[in-house]
């Protein structure tokens, strides 16, 4: 059920933390246990046991989530997340901002799947963005990746110089360096306590540095994946002949961050950094 897969995601014990006293018990005669909702204290242990994945991972797959779960459009209403489609959430309005839904047409008798600005659909008048057959966006898209090849030794320079920046712009601070904070942190926190001393103070700065931390690792991640992008679009431009003559909605998941629909073009933004407009 999507319940359970859903705590296995979220579950810390993959990536061999382990967060203390989640349940307590409010009966010991019947041994009731519930989820703790701050009546009592817990505990965070890092590195309890062997992991099963990195964290790197696992905290990528958090950022993921968190990504999904706060959906909104242009005027910061929720939207719920959808990939039904390959396109889904991709095609956004140039006029408002809005995103683009995929519908059933019947204009005349003559039925077609076609893509409308949401804001045109709910509210008339207040959007004039065109509407755009879904056909007629697929063979865009490959229009989009012609370009690329025919100009490619163009884009390859791009591309390097988007790796170039990435490298050159990363954290000035690294998880390594967290890392010892912490465990002089940690050692401090622990003679206290056993001085029986007061500790808040350090404590709290543990949480803070830890949570850097976690910010961090996710930004390396995410800095990672883009560097990813764009090599992945680097080997296809390398592996591709001269022209690209069908749609691959494969191409439109791995590769395209945005589409943004003009009245007579559509700009197509990869993940690569690389831009390329369409005229329709």
């Amino acid at each position: 059920m999507t319940s359970t897969v859903k705590k296995i995601l979220e579950n810390e014990k993959y990536m061999g933390d382990a967060l203390l006293q989640k349940t307590y018990t409010t009966d010991f005669l019947q041994k009731k246990r519930v989820k703790n909702t701050g009546i009592m204290p817990q505990y965070y242990v890092d590195d309890d046991h062997p992991a099963i994945i990195p964290k790197e991972l696992f905290l990528a797959v958090q950022e993921e989530m968190a990504r999904r779960g706060s959906v909104e459009d242009c005027k910061g209403r929720k939207r719920s997340f959808s990939a039904n489609h390959c396109f889904t959430r991709l095609i956004v309005c140039g006029e408002c901002g809005d995103q683009f839904n995929r519908i059933h047409w019947n204009n005349r008798g003559k039925k077609s799947i076609v893509w409308r600005c949401a804001t045109r659909l709910g509210k008339k008048g207040e959007c004039n963005a065109r509407t755009v057959n879904e056909e007629a966006l697929k063979d865009a898209f490959v229009a989009a990746l012609n370009q690329i090849l025919a100009g490619k030794q163009e884009f390859l320079l791009q591309l390097k110089k988007n790796i170039e920046c990435v490298l050159t712009g990363g954290n000035s601070e690294s998880t390594a360096e967290i890392d010892a904070k912490l465990a002089d942190l940690e050692r401090q926190l622990v003679a206290k306590a056993e001085e029986h001393e007061d500790y808040t103070d350090i404590a709290s700065e543990i949480y803070a540095l830890r949570k850097q931390r976690d910010e961090l690792t996710m930004s390396e991640n995410a800095r990672n994946d883009y560097l990813k992008r764009i090599e992945e679009l680097e080997t296809y431009i390398d592996s591709q002949p001269a022209r690209v003559d069908t749609f691959d909605d494969s191409l439109v998941k791995r590769m395209l961050k945005r589409a943004t629909v003009y009245e007579d073009r559509i700009v197509f933004d990869f993940h690569s950094g690389v831009s390329v407009e369409v005229n329709m």
